[in-house]
């Protein structure tokens, strides 16, 4: 018996009223219900979440659902990380000068004094 992990997608539900929440364990797993908020976190495979959310929205109880667009967010962070790239530190220091990150450093430590 092999382990296979399956890709899953979020569904976010609006709801009108919180009662009726256990409705949606019939459907994938219910992560989080926010009764204050009155919304609720779902969580179903990525090959029937167009289907799922077409059956939700068709309940009494469910004012809206969207798809969490988490999937769709690019991870990679690789490049906010470069070294070589000063643009942060520039964004960060106000000025769009050429300037070193020792001279940042030093000017830093020059206002902790």
């Amino acid at each position: 018996m092999t382990f296979e992990i399956v890709d899953r997608q979020a569904i976010i539900v609006n709801l009108y009223s919180t009662r009726n929440t256990r409705q949606l364990q019939h459907f994938g797993h219910v992560h989080y219900v926010s009764r204050r908020s009155k919304y609720a976190i779902l969580y179903v495979n990525v090959a029937t979440a167009e289907e799922v959310k077409t059956q939700i929205e068709q309940l009494d109880f469910v004012k809206s659902v969207s798809l969490s667009p988490k999937n769709e967010i690019d991870l990679n962070f690789s490049q906010a990380l470069d070294p070589d790239d000063n643009s942060f530190v520039r964004s960060l220091t106000g000025s769009h000068q050429e300037r070193s990150i020792d001279d940042i450093v030093a000017s830093f430590k020059m206002k902790s004094r």
